[in-house]
Order: structure tokens, then C-alpha cells, then sequence
């Protein structure tokens, strides 16, 4: 633990004296199934560009054991960005960082022993450059369209959800149309129907509904 520690904190500092600001790195980002240990946000501080887990002690278990969790970060909250193991070393600065992004994002084969045995610190990418970069612009491309069509579906809410309730309202109180049980099951499934396309999951209280993301990456 006191491993883990140390890494993390080296690797932090590393990270903001080269240009990273400190706002821009979020600790423990993700949500109740899954979380990565670091991620550096953009500009407009809540898309993620980059991802790192600190694994401490490079062996062959953490090597796998890390990849295997940044896969499940990757499909479970939707991350298209690069994504690295951070492992503490003995000597400056620290730590050791090795880019697992193609081995996620493109099912490459995993060579464990090569990276086991791998000796070159890999510095990450500048913060500008990577913020700036082809990534970083498709990952804000892809917040910006998410904000859209959530705004679309905010005003389709407006427009046709809420003059409907208005108007079984007055059925019910005109006793033309009543609403039962079963009627309102029926219509909170149509709801969550509706608008599940625009999330990756819809939960209300112990009731979840989870949309399969494997289609995305």
C-alpha cells in the first residue's frame, strides 16, 4: 500500500510540474462498478483525454490484473482515450508508465513477459499536447454530440411527455381514463424505453437498466 502511495504521489507530481493542471486530474473517476485511479480531464474539466492505474510493483500478476481492469473501464464506462499502467520504481523519477492503449482498444495480443521486462521510463504525453491532439478533439467531438442529443431529448420531454401527463390527468380526474397499476408499469417501462439510447444506464433507487457498450469501442 505504502507502494502504491509513493507511485501515485511521484507520478502526480510529475505529472503537474510538466504542465498538467492540478485541476485537470481526478483521482478515482467513474461510478459504483468501476473506477480508474487517475484521469486527466480536458479543458472544460469533466471529459476525460487520458487514464492511468497505479499498479505499485510491476510482476506479472499486476501487469495482467491492470490490463484486465482498464478493460472493464474501458466498456463499462465508455473510454475511447489512452489508457497506461503506472508501476513505482527505485529510481528517479519514480515510476515507470506503459502505454497499454492498443492492447484495450485494438484486442492487440498481450506479451506479458515484454512488458515485464520492458526498462525504458515512457514519459507521458504534454497535457497541451494531448488536449490538442486528434484524441482529445474526437473525445470532446463525442461529449459535444452527447450533450446534443441529450438537449434533443430534453425537449422532446417538453414538448410531448409533459402535454400527455397533463392531459391523462385530466382523464383521471374526469374519471374518462383511470390510471392503474399495471398502466403505470406500462408507461415507466415506455419512458425507460425511450430514453435509455442516451445513457449508458438508468437506475432509480435499486432498479437499474444497463445499455451494452460493446458496439462503441
Amino acid at each position: 500500500m505504502e507502494l502504491y502511495k509513493n507511485t501515485a504521489d511521484a507520478f502526480v507530481k510529475y505529472l503537474i510540474k510538466h504542465g498538467y493542471p492540478e485541476e485537470s486530474i481526478i483521482f478515482e473517476w467513474g461510478n459504483k462498478e468501476c473506477a480508474v485511479d487517475i484521469v486527466v480531464v480536458a479543458d472544460d474539466m469533466k471529459t476525460p483525454i487520458a487514464a492511468f492505474e497505479i499498479k505499485g510493483k510491476k510482476t506479472r500478476q499486476t501487469i495482467q490484473y491492470g490490463i484486465t481492469q482498464m478493460k472493464k473501464a474501458a466498456d463499462v464506462l465508455s473510454l475511447s482515450v489512452p489508457m497506461s499502467l503506472v508501476f513505482g520504481t527505485n529510481h528517479a523519477p519514480f515510476f515507470q508508465v506503459i502505454d497499454i492503449s492498443d492492447i484495450i482498444h485494438r484486442n492487440e495480443n498481450v506479451d506479458i513477459e515484454y512488458l515485464l521486462n520492458e526498462k525504458e521510463i515512457y514519459e507521458p504525453i504534454s497535457y497541451k499536447t494531448i488536449n490538442s491532439s486528434s484524441v482529445g478533439k474526437r473525445v470532446l467531438k463525442k461529449a459535444e454530440e452527447k450533450k446534443e442529443r441529450l438537449d434533443w431529448l430534453a425537449k422532446i420531454c417538453w414538448v410531448i411527455i409533459l402535454p400527455i401527463s397533463v392531459l391523462l390527468f385530466f382523464l383521471d380526474a374526469f374519471n374518462v381514463y383511470s390510471f392503474t397499476n399495471e398502466r403505470l408499469v406500462f408507461l415507466g417501462v415506455v419512458i425507460v424505453v425511450a430514453v435509455l439510447p442516451f445513457y449508458s444506464e438508468f437506475s432509480i433507487k435499486d432498479f437499474s437498466v444497463k445499455r451494452n457498450n460493446k458496439d462503441k469501442k
